[in-house]
């Protein structure tokens, strides 16, 4: 299945949607600061993910935790006098190719599970086509994770 949201650099504070093929509202994404940098992905009104910065940390370091604030993993930024380098520790999820510029895959365990590019509809939007419908919000979870770490680079 494909997912879109429009292309633009995430602020906090920031709420924007999650859509299909269809523009159908699948997922909303609200940010806001509170001693860090908090994102929460709802359904429903229901929070299902929250990533969660805190501002202690020099580098950004996103726990992801489910709407229960149960930890789940994190993605963290590593020192380097080179390109912005990431740790991932979500699920086993790594990414291949140039997350920058939203081009890129993700895989798991050497299979690639999803897809994210810019596409441009009209309005410059980012595409994610997930291969596995089981793994959306935890893909979803990841790219945004991604992006709120471009925001601060």
């Amino acid at each position: 299945m494909k997912y879109y949201y429009i292309d633009h650099l995430i602020t906090f504070p920031d709420t924007f949607f999650i859509t299909d093929q269809h523009a159908n509202i699948l997922f909303q994404v609200d940010t806001k600061l509170n001693w860090g940098r908090i994102i929460k992905i709802s359904q429903d009104h229901q929070v299902l993910r929250i990533l969660d910065d805190k501002i202690s940390t020099y580098f950004p370091s996103f726990t992801i935790k489910d709407g229960n604030e149960h930890k789940l993993g994190c993605i963290k930024r590593l020192f380097s006098f080179k390109a912005p380098q990431l740790d991932f520790q979500y699920k086993g999820y790594y990414v291949r190719g140039d997350y920058m510029a939203h081009n890129y895959h993700i895989a798991k365990h050497a299979t690639t599970i999803a897809t994210v590019r810019h596409v441009s509809q009209g309005v410059e939007k980012v595409e994610i086509e997930i291969y596995k419908d089981e793994e959306a919000l935890d893909i979803l979870t990841f790219v945004l994770a991604l992006e709120a770490h471009k925001a601060l680079f």
